[in-house]
């Protein structure tokens, strides 16, 4: 299996996990493989902190910062 192939089922698996956040778990995997920072910015209880979490959980290896949530 390729990396993309790999790559979408993460986001495929994680898209079905929190709902209407597609774009921030394309943004998600965009900042993964071009080793970017991803700054977030929203309300409360949009499930932010949660898709990081569930991509995170998903990708083999990858760690947290401890002062923010990080891959």
């Amino acid at each position: 299996m390729s990396l993309r192939d790999k790559m979408l089922a993460v986001m495929a698996d994680v898209n079905a996990s929190v709902s209407e956040r597609e774009e921030l778990v394309e943004l998600i995997a965009i900042a993964l493989l071009t080793r970017k920072n991803l700054f977030i910015l929203g309300d409360p209880g949009q499930a932010k902190s949660y898709a990081i979490n569930a991509f995170r959980s998903r990708i083999t290896g990858a760690k947290q910062d401890r002062k923010s949530t990080r891959l």
